[in-house]
């Protein structure tokens, strides 16, 4: 069992890497690490060449610290413990690198003297906003559907459960704390609805995030931006019901209609793959703001626009005159808030409460 642990630790920050290494494979031409260039720089030296050499570092520090787990592994450090440590560091160690490369960018951007188009000017389409409100409402009754199961099925076989109840499992699948059953029952539905709140909340910002269109393009980066919503809310709307879905099946182990430890341990890792699959097919044939799909435009030789000064980093949007909630990432794939709106804050701190409040233990 130790060592199908570490195997599946091991692959969680392949995993991670992995996510990490393929952004700028994902971002828009018009970006390198968070700065905006000219689309046909992109595919040129040293941009190209510096992507190239992230990636290969990220890869590195990756495969670096899977041989530090398995060396330290040796010393019989806490599991959790080790795994938390591993995903931090290379989350840490990526970041240094970002922002390595984010400031030979914007050094290179300022002593090449890269010309920004005249006009430049934001198109902004807001009928795109109101097409995917449909699949939101119509696909989220199936979240309610197994929440509702998760409670059925407790209440359905009450008396017979015992007094006390395993409310949190280790990496082995065994037990370390328990409840009273009377709580223990309602936790996992509480972490269920706290996730659906969360996810439909995100499909809510996609659906108010701003859609800046390329103006010298506007009807194929519309359409473009389009397909980029639907399929972020599909992906987005699964990865939600997979989270419930494992809820479900340990709520199945806690009241001990499922005996073998080992599938809430299976479960989480085979849907994970699922995850992986989808997100890389996504990644391939999308792209952030879908600039993969139908590109054969020639690449810009100018920046369309230059709205570096509101990136703190390259990834901090902060406009306070931008009433707009939610804007693009520069670096990732998706969305971020605008931190010059005060509501982002508020709304920010809102998702943290739900989060800890639907994990709490009791």
């Amino acid at each position: 069992m130790t060592n199908y642990i570490l195997f599946t630790n091991m692959g969680t920050v392949l995993f991670i890497s992995v996510l990490l290494l393929i952004i700028p494979y994902f971002t828009r031409r018009s970006i390198s690490f968070g700065v905006t260039i000219p689309e046909s720089e992109k595919i040129k030296n040293p941009i190209k060449l510096w992507e190239k050499h992230y990636m290969y570092f990220v890869s590195l520090i990756g495969i670096g610290i899977v041989l530090i787990m398995v060396i330290v592994n040796k010393i019989s450090l806490d599991n959790d413990i080790l795994m938390a440590i591993s995903i931090i560091l290379i989350l840490v160690i990526d970041f240094g690198a970002y922002i390595y490369y984010h400031r030979k960018v914007k050094l290179l951007k300022l002593s090449a003297h890269w010309e920004v188009e005249a006009s430049n000017k934001v198109v902004v389409d807001m009928t795109i906003r109101k097409e995917t409100t449909s699949f939101q409402l119509a696909w989220y009754g199936l979240y309610l559907v197994i929440i509702g199961v998760t409670v059925m099925i407790p209440s359905l076989i009450f008396d017979s459960l015992p007094a006390q109840l395993a409310v949190h499992f280790n990496m082995e699948g065994i037990a370390d704390t328990m409840m009273a059953k009377e709580k223990a029952i309602f936790l996992l539905p509480g972490s269920q609805i706290g996730m659906t709140l969360i996810m439909f909340f995100v499909h809510i910002a996609i659906n108010s995030a701003k859609v800046t269109i390329d103006p010298g393009n506007k009807e194929a980066s519309a359409n473009r931006h389009r397909i980029f919503r639907k399929r972020m809310a599909l992906i987005l709307y699964f990865i939600g019901l997979i989270t419930i879905i494992t809820l479900f099946v340990t709520q199945l182990y806690v009241v001990g209609i499922i005996k073998n430890p080992q599938i809430i341990i299976v479960v989480p890792i085979v849907l994970m793959l699922i995850i992986f699959v989808v997100l890389g097919a996504f990644v391939i044939t999308t792209g952030q703001s879908g600039w993969k799909i139908n590109q054969h435009n020639e690449p810009s030789k100018k920046i369309i626009r230059d709205d570096d000064r509101y990136y703190k980093l390259g990834i901090i949007y902060f406009n306070p005159k931008d009433p707009s909630l939610f804007v693009e990432k520069r670096f990732g794939i998706g969305w971020t808030f605008n931190f010059g709106n005060p509501i982002s804050w508020i709304i920010l701190v809102v998702i943290i409460l739900i989060m800890v409040l639907s994990g709490l233990k009791g």
